[in-house]
């Protein structure tokens, strides 16, 4: 039997515009936030894909508080054209 080590480092992206937040948060499952959101008590989006047993049936964008909630969430037009987006992005890598 074959052992694989996992490897993972964090990557961490600022003041990106929208679109290339959306694509880490959709091509990356990364976790999106804007610079001014921990002024106001949010962490960070991050997009859900339903499973087998979900009731959603379509992948969503959410917002997780600082208390930890997970709510639907849909951006603002100020969220669409800010350029202070950050990405953090969990890369891994695998090898024998």
């Amino acid at each position: 039997m074959k052992r694989m080590k996992i490897m993972s480092r964090l990557e961490e992206y600022k003041s990106l515009p929208f679109s290339k937040a959306l694509y880490y948060l959709v091509q990356h499952k990364a976790k999106c936030n804007r610079e001014c959101w921990a002024e106001e008590g949010y962490r960070w989006i991050e997009l859900h894909t339903p499973s087998n047993r979900s009731t959603m049936s379509l992948p969503y964008i959410y917002i997780k508080t600082s208390c930890g909630e997970k709510v639907p969430w849909v951006p603002s037009t100020l969220d669409i054209l800010a350029n202070d987006w950050e990405a953090l992005v969990l890369q891994g890598n695998r090898y024998e």
